[in-house]
């Protein structure tokens, strides 16, 4: 705001109500400061308005693929990916990743975000056993393209993973059964853009034994 400038508005509750496009004053306390409330929940406006899309793969029917341990090569099988189409017009911020442990054996940590960073799959979605949808049922479809099939498959044409960073997800090495309660969700809020023509994966560090998991990613699509 300028110098000088004068904010006016009126002390109070304001509008309840308005219609997009409509003139409002700002909402002012009784000590001359700006009233701001999200008085909905976090996430309700993007979803509300159809910009908030799920991945979700109920449970793997394998151990970890080949393509969902970090740093994989160029077209790997794998399970759970998601990727941005050149002339989509949007990037996708992912909001939230959940990765459930079913039953076997993990491997060492950490779980890791990886990008297809020189490539992304020339195969359209594939969504065998998983779903892509929009958090509002009455919104439109995305414009993303994904992978989420229990046995895993080929990302033909995708390239080879660069691993970004660890994830605050990290399940100790062992026995799923022996294992106390754990954290399943990473909260991104955005902290993670996937531009056109990327890619994103979520990566174990290896294929643990016989281990079975789901995986569900949350994502906003804004213009580019």
């Amino acid at each position: 705001m300028p110098d000088g400038s004068i904010l006016n508005g009126i002390v109070g509750s304001g509008r309840a109500g308005s219609a997009d496009g409509t003139e409002v004053v700002w909402r002012l306390g009784r000590q001359a400061d700006i009233v701001s409330s999200n008085l909905r929940g976090f996430y309700a406006e993007q979803s509300s308005r159809g910009n908030k899309f799920c991945l979700h793969l109920p449970a793997t029917s394998s151990t970890i693929a080949a393509g969902n341990i970090s740093a994989a090569a160029a077209a790997a099988s794998t399970q759970f990916a998601i990727w941005n189409p050149l002339n989509s017009g949007v990037n996708l911020e992912l909001t939230k990743l959940i990765v459930a442990v079913i039953s076997g054996t993990l491997p060492a940590p950490p779980l890791t975000h990886n990008m297809m960073l020189n490539g992304i799959p020339t195969i359209g979605s594939t969504l065998t056993n998983g779903s892509l949808l929009n958090c509002n049922p009455t919104g439109p479809g995305s414009k993303a393209r994904a992978v989420a099939v229990a046995a895993g498959t080929a990302l033909t044409g995708g390239g080879a993973l660069t691993p970004f960073r660890a994830m605050s997800l990290n399940f100790s090495a062992g026995s799923y059964a022996a294992l106390g309660g754990t954290n399943a969700m990473e909260v991104l809020d955005g902290d993670i853009i996937i531009p056109p023509g990327y890619g994103y994966v979520p990566c174990f560090a290896a294929a643990g034994t016989t281990l079975l998991n789901s995986y569900s990613l949350v994502y906003d699509e804004v213009p580019v």
